[in-house]
């Protein structure tokens, strides 16, 4: 059993390598591509200035498209 372990563990490594420092390098590479395409965790803060005037015009379009009412024969 304790051969069986050691050659396991040996597979292990040789197969997957050092896991928990994988992980970390991918987690870092992973920021640091949002980082470049997104500006950060915050990028999109300073992307979404506008919202507030893309949300009221967006709700007059709404008002003024609206249908009001339907009349049949003219009434």
């Amino acid at each position: 059993m304790r051969a069986m372990k050691g050659v396991l563990k040996e597979w292990n490594r040789d197969s997957f390598g050092n896991v928990g420092s994988n992980y970390r390098e991918l987690v870092e590479e992973i920021e640091q591509l949002d980082a470049r395409l997104n500006g950060g965790r915050f990028g999109w803060l300073r992307r979404d200035k506008n919202t507030k005037f893309f949300h009221r015009q967006a709700r007059i379009r709404m008002v003024r498209n609206g249908i009001m009412g339907i009349q049949y024969n003219g009434r």
